[in-house]
């Protein structure tokens, strides 16, 4: 039986909402093929190989199968920084000093969204 954390790397998948269905399909297709009954005696897997295509094709199953996956451990210099920015805001008084923060805030924030699908950014934001 499959571990339902394993559902994207049974396809050799990243674990991330924006899959490649071209990939997903090719290796989808070759694990048919490599556990199809005919061919293989561990053909009992074909039908959870189905359940976890249907599950990792499908936009709205993928995201309910996500949200259901554990919350990864957060990597504790984030939450210090998250801690130190709470902080600031709540020791800011005046509209400026928050605005001035604000834009801060919304730099690193464009900062983030155009850079996300570049690995060696993100890398840089994972834990070790």
């Amino acid at each position: 039986m499959l571990q339902k954390a394993s559902l994207f790397s049974l396809f050799g998948l990243r674990p991330t909402f924006h899959i490649d269905k071209d990939a997903l399909r090719q290796s989808y297709h070759v694990l048919c093929r490599q556990h199809h009954p005919d061919v293989s005696k561990t053909g009992t897997l074909l039908p959870e190989i189905n359940r976890a295509y249907r599950t990792l094709e499908n936009d709205l199953r993928r995201a309910e199968y996500m949200n259901a996956a554990p919350l990864p451990k957060l990597d504790e210099a984030f939450l210090d920084e998250v801690m130190t920015y709470e902080d600031r805001i709540q020791g800011l008084g005046s509209t400026v000093a928050l605005e001035g923060l604000r834009a801060e805030l919304e730099r690193r924030i464009s900062e983030c969204y155009h850079n996300y699908m570049k690995p060696e950014y993100l890398a840089k934001w994972r834990s070790p």
